[in-house]
């Protein structure tokens, strides 16, 4: 392009996009890494049955795809919205389970929530930048969304310490993002296009 043509780098919208997938990615990561420490405090301290009791609803990423594709008409507001109220929700609820079914039934809304994040996130983040600004735009979607991974354990961590269990922490992890969810969905009401919310 020539350079009189070029539009200026649109900050504030790279700096939405930043925040919320940093939030996102924190919340994401929870399961991922302490998934097994959070079992444990429900009896289930084998690694290999862990891993036969999480097959199933880890299968459930693809229903979280399936679901980003049928939202995909209500914009990415509500798709956000949704995504972090399911993921919130569904480590809510495994904090708050007290049997292994329960747990299984909590992270079955995770994983479906986990699998509409990343497309979610990327389609959003892509409508915030002209094609001249897009691959900056993605360096820095990327350069939040594995920064998150690298500090989510020390928000989990601080979360055990602070609740005394990692129960706990999910708990209140989960909590925090269905309370932002139920902002952007109220924001994308509020602007009355799902579209160009969040």
């Amino acid at each position: 392009l020539d350079p009189a043509t070029k539009t200026p780098v649109p900050v504030a919208a790279a700096a939405a996009v930043v925040a919320t997938t940093f939030f996102s990615s924190m919340l994401y990561y929870v399961f991922i890494i302490n998934g097994a420490l959070v079992f444990a405090e429900v009896g289930v301290d084998s690694s290999a049955e862990y891993g036969k009791l999480i097959f199933i609803p880890s299968m459930f990423i693809l229903a979280g795809a399936v679901l980003f594709r049928l939202l995909a008409n209500k914009g990415s507001g509500m798709q956000i919205a949704t995504f972090l109220f399911l993921l919130g929700a569904g480590l809510a609820g495994i904090g708050l389970a007290h049997s292994v079914p329960m747990m299984l039934a909590a992270l079955v809304v995770q994983q479906t929530a986990a699998g509409m994040a990343v497309p979610t996130l990327i389609a959003w983040a892509q409508s915030k930048y002209s094609f001249e600004h897009r691959g900056l735009g993605m360096g820095l979607w990327t350069t939040a969304f594995f920064l998150a991974q690298s500090q989510s354990p020390n928000m989990v961590h601080a979360l055990n310490t602070y609740t005394g269990s990692m129960q706990g922490a999910f708990l209140t992890a989960g909590g925090v993002g269905v309370a932002v969810a139920v902002l952007v969905f109220i924001g994308t009401m509020v602007k009355g296009n799902g579209r160009t919310a969040a």
